[in-house]
């Protein structure tokens, strides 16, 4: 991989703009699953937990629309950075910029970013950030610090790594500023654990993607439904909850302190099913280095069996059911597990 620049010149040719762009474009189509959004679609790499939306936006003025999310689900109310260079000249007001160094095409991103509520600005991320940075002058001898996403002119799956590896970091600093800086060293801690792109169990490395069944666009759905009642829940028992999954794969959502839970969501009680949530729920406590109180989300239904086996192994249950197309939490169930967290 290309050694990040520090110094680079901005392209403002809007030919060249395209062509940067493009190039983006090409690297996460390959292997991609598509999906809706913004009524033009979007790229998911499931290796990565990674989709891109890339289009020409037009309103008040021009530019790139390049939204990255970790979520195929609501992705437009799921994203974690956008990086929207100009379609041409200088906008300092966009996120994204394109730039050349020594004759490969660059992006990079000034480093500003939304969240409810708050603005976060350049000298925000740039403050609390370790991730590679470069100055880039433009054709009116101005210069922005901007922190740099991928050399476009790498090999596809390098650039898409890049890409991850920026991600990963604008998550960080929104959980920064969302949460604190603990919170956002467990997250960061669980997402670097997950991440594989450099690995060398790699699928990529092998040309071969694991797809699942479109099936799986309706356990989303339904996965979705329940974690929303969930976090509802929650919310009305006064108890503060992140607002995004601990990581890529799982759990769902976890308190803070004073006692913390993690709480893993699933839509069926086969075995695999929760043979996966339990391995979900020890393995990123591990990973968050603090113990937690345990709980499987499940529908009704799960044998005593079964039941039993979960309980000796120090893990409690909450079961729904399913009213129309809305799931109701047990609530006698769920009032035990926040006994449990000392309220």
């Amino acid at each position: 991989m290309t050694t990040p620049p520090r110094r680079a010149a901005a392209i403002e040719d809007r030919r060249e703009t395209a062509q940067a762009v493009a190039k983006l474009k090409a690297a996460f189509e390959e292997g991609a699953q598509h999906f809706s959004a913004y009524g033009v679609g979007g790229l998911w790499q499931p290796y990565l937990g990674l989709g891109i939306c890339i289009f020409q936006y037009r309103q008040s003025a021009k530019r790139w629309w390049i939204a990255l999310g970790r979520s195929q689900v609501r992705f437009k109310d799921n994203l974690v950075v956008e990086i929207n260079p100009p379609v041409g000249g200088i906008r300092r007001d966009f996120q994204g910029v394109v730039a050349l160094v020594k004759g490969k095409q660059w992006l990079l991103h000034r480093g500003r970013m939304q969240l409810p509520g708050k603005r976060i600005s350049e000298s925000d991320s740039l403050s609390i950030s370790s991730h590679p940075t470069a100055e880039v002058s433009f054709s009116d001898n101005s210069t922005a610090t901007c922190l740099v996403v991928a050399c476009l002119d790498e090999e596809p799956a390098l650039i898409r790594n890049a890409v991850a590896k920026f991600v990963r970091e604008c998550q960080r600093i929104r959980d920064h500023y969302s949460w604190g800086v603990e919170v956002a060293s467990e997250e960061a801690a669980v997402e670097l654990a997950e991440a594989g792109e450099e690995d060398e169990g790699n699928p990529e490395s092998e040309g071969t993607y694991v797809t699942p069944p479109r099936s799986a666009v309706t356990v989303k759905r339904r996965h979705g439904s329940v974690w929303k009642t969930l976090k509802l829940a929650l919310a009305k028992g006064g108890v503060n909850s992140t607002n995004k999954r601990v990581g890529r794969f799982g759990p769902d959502l976890r308190t803070l302190k004073p006692q913390r839970i993690l709480f893993e969501i699933k839509t069926t009680i086969y075995a695999a099913a929760v043979q996966q949530a339990l391995g979900q729920l020890l393995l990123y406590e591990q990973t968050l280095g603090a113990p937690h109180i345990k709980i499987l989300v499940l529908p009704h239904g799960l044998s005593i069996t079964m039941r039993e086996a979960i309980k000796a192994l120090d893990i409690l249950v909450v079961e729904y059911r399913w009213v129309g197309k809305s799931a109701v939490l047990d609530k006698q169930a769920l009032d035990k597990v926040l006994a449990a967290r000392g309220r």
